[in-house]
């Protein structure tokens, strides 16, 4: 594994820039790691559109919806893959003199049709002849004709929950009755007795000749009931998978049994959510960090205007915060591990920053680190890779930059944009990093490189850690490949740095002629 460098939260959660975000004119962090509490950032839903067709609906639609309405969004109940609408000439036709048009759901994939489940609309009109408002009646006589097969399948459910919720109201009037008349049960009126198939004389060969009837009629039962369910179970086994029976369950409650019982599912809508952060909104601040815009095709090149403005407000911390990334590491072979770090300016003014030791202890997150077997902190399953939400576990060592001096601050210029370097030729590196590499001989510490334009390099020298040790998670021990420190980079704002991030400054601390704004790094290899 390549090493990382993992920026902390407001919350004390470790993440990768990428998944960071910077309110407007914060001094915090805040990242979309959701899964480890306390959480840094709320989201809530603005809207939700269909994948498909692109149609957008407000919270409250999308609420009661949850899927899209139109008729040819649906997906295969087989594969999941979109179905589209085939007009074909029905084959099975025998009369010549006047043909049929079949209009059905088709799987391109898996060669699915909803022929075999009987949705399907017809039109006597040869499929040559159609034209876009025949096709339209077409289409929407195909959902008219699913919308009225479910219904069917939804009738009975519904009927029986009825009858139930009428049983139970019959025999709470009848308790009531029993109640105000003292707990006796009342004689039932005459003649009940005959309506309801019993004996009006309770003899003890009538009761015998029914408990015989009973157990008869119960051994038959039973062994109806199991070779039903054994061939039921049997079939559905052979012809419909258990995925394909949860698909199903959000049409009907009606579990299918074969692949014929199997509907076209209509495509789920995907939500469109804002972001804000916690410490704004506890601030009595809006805090919004992402705004989306309700139409998912604004900012697309096919409109007339607005191209690439996707959100309303996108407060992502890898367009505001420097990025550090390790460049290359290695060991010199004295006991000490050296790092090469570079950091870029992403912003469009001049930003001036500068690296120092981290704070006696970074505020971690209780629900992100464990204690090893000797007591130190264990990074816990913390993501390092926002693509593919890849977890490491790692063991910090504190010691290797408690003692760091602090850099010399470096004024970095602001971002070049990379299309317009595309003609001028590679951009390279100074001489000095590109010939970069562990030496013997460097001592301890950070100090600076090189800087060109937008960026800047630092050298950094640390003992190399004992070799990690063990942790016990869940009852179980397992080992530590990965090891940890950390560090903080500190940006100054104010005089004409970091101007972007709109941050008001402070009075200078103690000992200090500017102002700067603090960020705790861990670094992962």
């Amino acid at each position: 594994m390549e090493a990382q460098v993992l920026y902390v939260d407001h919350a004390g959660h470790p993440a990768p820039l990428s998944l960071c975000y910077h309110a407007t004119a914060s001094r915090l962090l805040s990242s979309s790691i959701e899964h480890r509490a306390p959480p840094s950032t709320t989201t809530e839903v603005d809207s939700a559109y269909c994948p498909q067709c692109l149609t957008f609906h407000d919270a409250a639609s999308a609420l009661m919806l949850g899927r899209c309405p139109k008729p040819h969004c649906r997906s295969c109940p087989l594969c999941e893959a979109v179905l589209s609408i085939a007009i074909l000439d029905d084959d099975d036709d025998t009369n010549e003199s006047s043909s049929t048009t079949v209009c059905l759901y088709k799987c391109g994939y898996c060669q699915w049709t909803s022929q075999a489940c009987g949705i399907v609309s017809t039109t006597t009109e040869p499929s040559e002849s159609l034209d876009k408002t025949a096709i339209a009646a077409l289409t929407e006589a195909l959902g008219e004709s699913l919308e009225t097969r479910l219904s069917q399948d939804n009738a009975a459910p519904k009927d029986h929950v009825g009858t139930m919720i009428e049983e139970w109201r019959k025999q709470a009037k009848e308790e009531e009755r029993r109640k105000r008349h003292g707990g006796i049960a009342l004689a039932p009126s005459r003649g009940s007795a005959a309506k309801q198939g019993r004996p009006d004389s309770w003899s003890m060969e009538t009761l015998e000749q029914q408990l015989k009837d009973r157990k008869e009629q119960q051994i038959v039962t039973s062994n109806a009931a199991r070779l039903t369910m054994g061939t039921v179970k049997e079939t559905a086994i052979s012809s419909v998978s258990p995925e394909q029976i949860a698909r199903q369950s959000v049409l009907s409650p009606k579990l299918p049994m074969t692949a014929d019982e199997l509907l076209p599912i209509p495509i789920a809508l995907r939500a469109k959510k804002s972001r804000r952060c916690r410490a704004e909104l506890a601030a009595g601040r809006p805090g919004i960090l992402v705004k989306p815009k309700p139409n998912p095709l604004e900012g697309d090149s096919s409109l007339r205007s607005g191209h690439g403005q996707w959100w309303k407000k996108d407060s992502s911390a890898i367009h505001a915060v420097p990025r550090v990334r390790v460049v290359r590491d290695g060991s010199n072979f004295e006991g000490n591990h050296v790092f090469l770090l570079k950091v870029k300016n992403p912003t469009l003014g001049p930003v001036r920053l500068r690296f120092h030791k981290p704070n006696e202890s970074v505020s971690l997150a209780a629900s992100d680190i464990q204690h090893s077997s000797n007591g130190s902190i264990v990074l816990d399953q913390v993501t390092c890779d926002s693509i593919g939400q890849h977890k490491v576990t790692a063991q910090m060592h504190a010691t290797c930059t408690q003692n760091l001096a602090p850099t010399e601050s470096v004024e970095l210029d602001p971002v070049e944009d990379a299309f317009l370097e595309l003609g001028r030729g590679r951009n390279n590196d100074p001489v000095q990093v590109q010939t970069w590499m562990p030496r013997k001989g460097t001592s301890e510490g950070i100090q600076f490189l090189e800087q060109q334009r937008d960026s800047a390099w630092f050298q950094l020298v640390v003992t190399h850690p004992s070799s990690p040790m063990a942790y016990e998670t869940n009852g179980k021990t397992l080992p530590i490949h990965l090891n940890a420190l950390s560090l903080q980079l500190q940006v100054e704002v104010g005089n004409n740095s970091w101007e972007s991030s709109l941050i008001k400054p402070k009075p200078p601390a103690e000992g200090e002629k500017h102002d700067f704004v603090s960020l705790d790094l861990i670094l992962v290899w």
